[in-house]
Protein backbone atom coordinates (compact mmCIF):
# COMPACT_ATOMS: atom_id res chain seq x y z
CA UNK A 1 0.00 0.00 0.00
CA UNK A 2 1.46 3.55 -1.11
CA UNK A 3 1.78 6.06 2.10
CA UNK A 4 1.42 9.58 1.09
CA UNK A 5 3.96 11.33 3.43
CA UNK A 6 2.63 14.75 3.69
CA UNK A 7 5.22 17.53 4.45
CA UNK A 8 2.73 20.05 6.14
CA UNK A 9 4.28 24.23 6.33
CA UNK A 10 0.83 25.66 7.38
CA UNK A 11 -0.45 25.11 11.26
CA UNK A 12 -4.18 22.98 11.61
CA UNK A 13 -7.07 24.27 12.65
CA UNK A 14 -6.85 21.67 15.50
CA UNK A 15 -5.27 23.29 17.86
CA UNK A 16 -6.62 21.89 21.23
CA UNK A 17 -4.38 19.51 23.11
CA UNK A 18 -1.20 21.19 22.54
CA UNK A 19 1.10 21.63 25.94
CA UNK A 20 3.62 23.99 25.81
CA UNK A 21 6.97 23.04 27.63
CA UNK A 22 9.99 24.83 28.81
CA UNK A 23 13.11 21.82 28.39
CA UNK A 24 16.12 22.74 30.58
CA UNK A 25 17.30 19.21 31.55
CA UNK A 26 21.23 20.23 30.06
CA UNK A 27 23.38 21.24 32.72
CA UNK A 28 24.19 23.94 29.80
CA UNK A 29 21.34 26.66 29.79
CA UNK A 30 22.45 27.13 26.05
CA UNK A 31 20.82 24.40 25.14
CA UNK A 32 17.43 24.90 26.83
CA UNK A 33 14.32 24.64 24.84
CA UNK A 34 10.38 25.49 24.63
CA UNK A 35 8.31 23.19 22.44
CA UNK A 36 4.62 22.66 22.00
CA UNK A 37 3.47 18.53 22.42
CA UNK A 38 0.19 17.40 22.24
CA UNK A 39 -0.80 15.55 25.27
CA UNK A 40 -0.35 11.76 24.21
CA UNK A 41 3.19 11.91 23.98
CA UNK A 42 5.18 11.41 27.12
CA UNK A 43 8.95 12.55 27.93
CA UNK A 44 11.79 10.23 28.68
CA UNK A 45 14.98 10.62 31.16
CA UNK A 46 16.86 11.81 28.22
CA UNK A 47 18.42 15.22 28.11
CA UNK A 48 21.09 15.63 30.42
CA UNK A 49 23.88 15.56 28.66
CA UNK A 50 25.97 18.84 27.17
CA UNK A 51 26.35 18.85 23.03
CA UNK A 52 29.93 19.51 21.54
CA UNK A 53 31.88 19.76 18.46
CA UNK A 54 32.47 15.99 18.70
CA UNK A 55 29.08 14.60 20.07
CA UNK A 56 25.53 15.43 19.02
CA UNK A 57 23.26 14.80 22.14
CA UNK A 58 19.92 14.22 22.45
CA UNK A 59 18.10 16.85 24.69
CA UNK A 60 14.65 15.61 25.04
CA UNK A 61 13.03 12.17 23.85
CA UNK A 62 9.16 12.08 23.25
CA UNK A 63 7.28 8.62 22.91
CA UNK A 64 3.77 8.15 21.65
CA UNK A 65 2.87 4.09 22.32
CA UNK A 66 -0.03 3.94 20.17
CA UNK A 67 0.74 3.67 17.46
CA UNK A 68 4.13 3.57 18.09
CA UNK A 69 6.69 6.83 17.36
CA UNK A 70 8.98 9.18 18.90
CA UNK A 71 9.86 12.70 18.40
CA UNK A 72 13.46 13.77 19.25
CA UNK A 73 15.32 16.92 19.99
CA UNK A 74 18.78 16.65 19.57
CA UNK A 75 21.79 19.62 19.74
CA UNK A 76 25.45 19.69 18.37
CA UNK A 77 27.90 22.18 18.43
CA UNK A 78 29.12 23.08 15.13
CA UNK A 79 32.49 23.58 14.24
CA UNK A 80 32.27 25.65 11.33
CA UNK A 81 29.47 28.35 9.94
CA UNK A 82 27.36 25.70 7.65
CA UNK A 83 23.75 25.97 6.54
CA UNK A 84 21.88 23.63 9.06
CA UNK A 85 19.59 22.14 5.72
CA UNK A 86 23.47 20.89 4.23
CA UNK A 87 24.81 19.68 7.24
CA UNK A 88 21.25 17.44 7.25
CA UNK A 89 21.37 16.02 4.34
CA UNK A 90 25.06 14.90 4.71
CA UNK A 91 24.07 13.75 8.12
CA UNK A 92 20.48 11.31 6.59
CA UNK A 93 22.98 10.18 3.70
CA UNK A 94 25.73 8.69 6.18
CA UNK A 95 22.41 6.84 8.07
CA UNK A 96 21.26 5.64 5.29
CA UNK A 97 17.52 7.65 4.85
CA UNK A 98 16.38 8.69 1.63
CA UNK A 99 14.75 12.25 1.44
CA UNK A 100 12.12 12.52 -0.85
CA UNK A 101 10.96 15.95 -0.19
CA UNK A 102 12.53 19.17 0.68
CA UNK A 103 11.46 22.58 1.86
CA UNK A 104 14.56 24.47 2.63
CA UNK A 105 13.94 28.06 4.02
CA UNK A 106 16.90 30.63 3.33
CA UNK A 107 17.41 32.77 6.19
CA UNK A 108 20.63 35.15 6.86
CA UNK A 109 21.52 33.12 9.48
CA UNK A 110 21.77 29.77 7.13
CA UNK A 111 19.33 27.71 4.84
CA UNK A 112 17.45 25.74 7.38
CA UNK A 113 17.08 21.90 7.53
CA UNK A 114 13.10 20.80 6.39
CA UNK A 115 12.73 16.92 5.21
CA UNK A 116 10.84 14.25 4.59
CA UNK A 117 13.04 10.65 4.51
CA UNK A 118 12.02 6.99 4.04
CA UNK A 119 14.42 4.13 5.85
CA UNK A 120 13.80 0.67 6.30
CA UNK A 121 14.39 -1.43 9.59
CA UNK A 122 14.73 -5.29 9.33
CA UNK A 123 13.11 -4.92 5.88
CA UNK A 124 9.51 -2.65 7.35
CA UNK A 125 8.97 0.60 5.69
CA UNK A 126 9.58 3.94 8.32
CA UNK A 127 9.40 7.49 7.63
CA UNK A 128 10.21 10.79 9.25
CA UNK A 129 10.52 14.29 8.98
CA UNK A 130 13.85 15.93 10.13
CA UNK A 131 14.18 19.78 11.10
CA UNK A 132 17.67 21.61 11.39
CA UNK A 133 18.22 25.09 12.63
CA UNK A 134 20.99 27.41 14.11
CA UNK A 135 21.20 29.43 17.00
CA UNK A 136 24.69 30.72 16.70
CA UNK A 137 27.23 27.51 17.06
CA UNK A 138 24.17 25.59 18.25
CA UNK A 139 22.76 23.36 15.64
CA UNK A 140 19.21 21.97 16.80
CA UNK A 141 17.89 18.71 15.06
CA UNK A 142 14.13 17.71 15.40
CA UNK A 143 13.56 14.12 14.00
CA UNK A 144 9.97 12.51 14.16
CA UNK A 145 9.96 8.89 13.53
CA UNK A 146 7.76 6.50 12.58
CA UNK A 147 6.26 3.82 10.32
CA UNK A 148 5.72 4.73 6.89
CA UNK A 149 2.30 3.50 7.59
CA UNK A 150 1.77 5.77 10.71
CA UNK A 151 3.64 9.14 9.42
CA UNK A 152 0.26 10.61 8.11
CA UNK A 153 -1.31 10.71 11.58
CA UNK A 154 1.54 12.32 13.38
CA UNK A 155 2.36 15.18 10.56
CA UNK A 156 0.42 17.94 11.28
CA UNK A 157 1.21 17.75 14.84
CA UNK A 158 5.02 17.71 14.25
CA UNK A 159 5.10 21.01 12.49
CA UNK A 160 3.21 22.97 15.16
CA UNK A 161 6.00 21.18 17.33
CA UNK A 162 8.75 22.94 14.50
CA UNK A 163 6.34 25.70 14.35
CA UNK A 164 6.99 26.44 18.08
CA UNK A 165 10.24 25.61 18.67
CA UNK A 166 13.06 27.79 20.23
CA UNK A 167 16.04 28.41 21.95
CA UNK A 168 15.37 30.10 24.90
CA UNK A 169 19.08 32.03 24.81
CA UNK A 170 19.33 34.14 21.77
CA UNK A 171 22.53 35.95 22.44
CA UNK A 172 25.04 34.35 20.32
CA UNK A 173 23.96 35.90 16.64
CA UNK A 174 23.83 34.99 13.46
CA UNK A 175 26.93 32.98 12.67
CA UNK A 176 28.77 29.65 14.20
CA UNK A 177 31.58 31.64 13.96
CA UNK A 178 33.34 35.16 13.73
CA UNK A 179 33.25 37.06 10.81
CA UNK A 180 35.97 39.59 9.29
CA UNK A 181 34.79 42.22 7.28
CA UNK A 182 36.46 43.51 3.68
CA UNK A 183 35.58 47.00 2.36
CA UNK A 184 36.57 48.72 -0.99
CA UNK A 185 35.99 51.97 -2.63
CA UNK A 186 35.45 50.79 -6.20
CA UNK A 187 33.29 51.18 -8.46
CA UNK A 188 31.57 52.51 -5.12
CA UNK A 189 31.85 52.12 -1.28
CA UNK A 190 31.05 48.56 -0.28
CA UNK A 191 31.59 46.38 2.51
CA UNK A 192 30.66 42.49 3.28
CA UNK A 193 31.47 39.52 5.66
CA UNK A 194 33.38 36.45 5.66
CA UNK A 195 33.86 33.73 7.91
CA UNK A 196 36.79 34.48 10.18
CA UNK A 197 37.80 30.47 9.31
CA UNK A 198 39.07 31.73 5.91
CA UNK A 199 41.99 33.41 5.02
CA UNK A 200 41.40 37.17 3.05
CA UNK A 201 44.02 38.14 0.39
CA UNK A 202 42.92 41.49 -0.83
CA UNK A 203 43.95 42.23 -4.51
CA UNK A 204 46.42 45.11 -5.52
CA UNK A 205 44.42 47.84 -7.60
CA UNK A 206 45.07 47.61 -11.30
CA UNK A 207 46.91 50.18 -12.84
CA UNK A 208 44.39 52.67 -14.14
CA UNK A 209 43.46 52.81 -10.22
CA UNK A 210 40.67 49.91 -10.23
CA UNK A 211 38.22 52.29 -10.27
CA UNK A 212 35.69 50.18 -12.16
CA UNK A 213 35.68 47.12 -9.75
CA UNK A 214 37.46 45.70 -6.45
CA UNK A 215 37.83 42.11 -6.03
CA UNK A 216 39.09 39.78 -3.24
CA UNK A 217 40.32 36.34 -2.82
CA UNK A 218 39.96 33.81 0.66
CA UNK A 219 41.05 29.86 1.12
CA UNK A 220 39.49 28.48 3.34
CA UNK A 221 41.36 27.35 6.54
CA UNK A 222 41.77 23.40 7.85
CA UNK A 223 39.96 22.62 10.78
CA UNK A 224 42.07 21.26 13.14
CA UNK A 225 42.46 17.52 12.60
CA UNK A 226 42.10 18.51 8.83
CA UNK A 227 45.26 16.99 6.34
CA UNK A 228 43.75 17.11 3.05
CA UNK A 229 45.27 19.40 0.59
CA UNK A 230 42.52 21.15 -1.00
CA UNK A 231 39.96 23.39 0.67
CA UNK A 232 37.61 25.75 -0.21
CA UNK A 233 38.74 28.97 -2.28
CA UNK A 234 36.33 32.31 -2.70
CA UNK A 235 37.00 35.10 -5.38
CA UNK A 236 34.67 37.85 -4.72
CA UNK A 237 34.46 41.01 -7.02
CA UNK A 238 31.88 44.22 -7.24
CA UNK A 239 31.97 45.46 -10.85
CA UNK A 240 31.15 48.70 -12.65
CA UNK A 241 27.88 47.90 -14.39
CA UNK A 242 28.56 48.93 -17.61
CA UNK A 243 31.28 46.43 -18.10
CA UNK A 244 29.23 43.38 -18.92
CA UNK A 245 25.16 43.20 -20.53
CA UNK A 246 24.41 39.62 -18.98
CA UNK A 247 25.28 37.57 -15.96
CA UNK A 248 27.12 35.38 -17.75
CA UNK A 249 29.62 38.29 -19.19
CA UNK A 250 30.06 39.27 -15.62
CA UNK A 251 31.55 36.83 -14.30
CA UNK A 252 33.47 35.88 -17.71
CA UNK A 253 36.71 37.41 -15.55
CA UNK A 254 36.32 34.75 -12.93
CA UNK A 255 35.96 31.84 -15.15
CA UNK A 256 38.86 33.36 -16.83
CA UNK A 257 40.84 32.94 -14.32
CA UNK A 258 39.87 29.73 -12.84
CA UNK A 259 40.84 28.13 -15.76
CA UNK A 260 43.86 29.97 -16.10
CA UNK A 261 44.88 27.59 -13.39
CA UNK A 262 44.61 24.97 -14.75
CA UNK A 263 41.09 23.70 -13.40
CA UNK A 264 38.87 22.69 -16.33
CA UNK A 265 35.07 23.79 -15.27
CA UNK A 266 32.34 21.06 -16.79
CA UNK A 267 28.87 22.77 -18.45
CA UNK A 268 27.02 24.93 -16.89
CA UNK A 269 23.84 27.00 -16.94
CA UNK A 270 23.07 30.25 -14.70
CA UNK A 271 19.64 29.72 -13.00
CA UNK A 272 17.85 32.95 -11.50
CA UNK A 273 16.84 32.68 -8.04
CA UNK A 274 15.33 35.67 -5.47
CA UNK A 275 17.65 38.41 -5.11
CA UNK A 276 18.45 39.90 -2.08
CA UNK A 277 17.15 43.20 -1.23
CA UNK A 278 17.71 46.03 -3.39
CA UNK A 279 19.23 43.84 -6.05
CA UNK A 280 17.65 43.74 -9.43
CA UNK A 281 18.23 39.75 -9.87
CA UNK A 282 20.59 36.90 -9.26
CA UNK A 283 22.08 34.07 -10.83
CA UNK A 284 23.80 30.66 -9.43
CA UNK A 285 25.44 28.43 -11.68
CA UNK A 286 26.75 25.15 -10.45
CA UNK A 287 29.64 22.87 -12.40
CA UNK A 288 31.72 20.16 -12.09
CA UNK A 289 35.82 20.87 -11.68
CA UNK A 290 38.59 19.06 -12.33
CA UNK A 291 42.39 19.68 -12.00
CA UNK A 292 45.06 17.12 -12.21
CA UNK A 293 43.11 14.50 -12.07
CA UNK A 294 40.85 15.15 -8.77
CA UNK A 295 36.89 15.95 -8.84
CA UNK A 296 35.70 19.66 -7.60
CA UNK A 297 32.52 21.43 -7.81
CA UNK A 298 32.50 25.38 -8.68
CA UNK A 299 29.78 27.62 -7.27
CA UNK A 300 29.37 30.90 -8.81
CA UNK A 301 26.89 33.61 -7.96
CA UNK A 302 26.30 36.86 -9.55
CA UNK A 303 24.30 39.90 -8.47
CA UNK A 304 22.89 42.64 -10.25
CA UNK A 305 22.35 46.20 -8.79
CA UNK A 306 21.24 49.25 -10.54
CA UNK A 307 24.75 50.51 -9.87
CA UNK A 308 27.09 47.29 -10.19
CA UNK A 309 27.74 44.10 -10.54
CA UNK A 310 28.83 41.58 -7.92
CA UNK A 311 30.22 37.96 -9.11
CA UNK A 312 31.51 35.61 -5.91
CA UNK A 313 32.40 32.19 -6.77
CA UNK A 314 34.14 29.59 -4.68
CA UNK A 315 36.15 26.23 -5.64
CA UNK A 316 35.94 23.50 -3.30
CA UNK A 317 36.31 19.27 -3.09
CA UNK A 318 32.73 17.45 -3.69
CA UNK A 319 30.18 16.74 -1.25
CA UNK A 320 31.44 12.97 -1.66
CA UNK A 321 35.10 14.30 -0.98
CA UNK A 322 35.04 16.15 1.93
CA UNK A 323 31.29 17.21 3.08
CA UNK A 324 32.68 19.87 5.40
CA UNK A 325 35.02 21.77 3.17
CA UNK A 326 31.68 21.49 0.69
CA UNK A 327 29.35 23.21 2.92
CA UNK A 328 31.62 25.56 4.59
CA UNK A 329 32.46 26.68 0.58
CA UNK A 330 28.70 27.08 0.23
CA UNK A 331 28.20 28.71 3.12
CA UNK A 332 31.22 31.57 2.76
CA UNK A 333 29.89 32.17 -0.80
CA UNK A 334 25.66 33.20 1.03
CA UNK A 335 27.29 35.24 3.35
CA UNK A 336 29.76 37.35 1.22
CA UNK A 337 26.98 37.65 -1.54
CA UNK A 338 24.17 38.19 1.20
CA UNK A 339 25.49 40.87 3.54
CA UNK A 340 27.33 42.58 1.18
CA UNK A 341 26.32 46.29 1.74
CA UNK A 342 26.61 48.94 -0.68
CA UNK A 343 27.36 53.09 -0.08
CA UNK A 344 23.41 54.96 -1.26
Amino acid sequence: MQVELQHPTALSAKKEGLVRLLIDRSPDPLWHFKIAMRHDWRLGPEGAAVPTTDSMESLALFKHRDPEADVEVMGYVLPAEVDPADWLEVSLADQGKTVVSRKPVRLLAGVVGDVVATWDVEGEPFAGRFFASKWGPRLFVLALRARAADYPRFADDFFASIATFEAVDDSLGLFAERVNFVAQQAPLPWKTAVPISWRIEEEEPSADGGERGAAFQARQKPLEGDERDFYGQLSFAVLERGLAERARDAANGYFRAVRDNGIVVGPHDFEEETPPKGFEHAWLATAPATHAGSSGVLFCRVLLHPRCWVVGGVLCPTRDADPMAWMRSKRALDIATYTLELSP
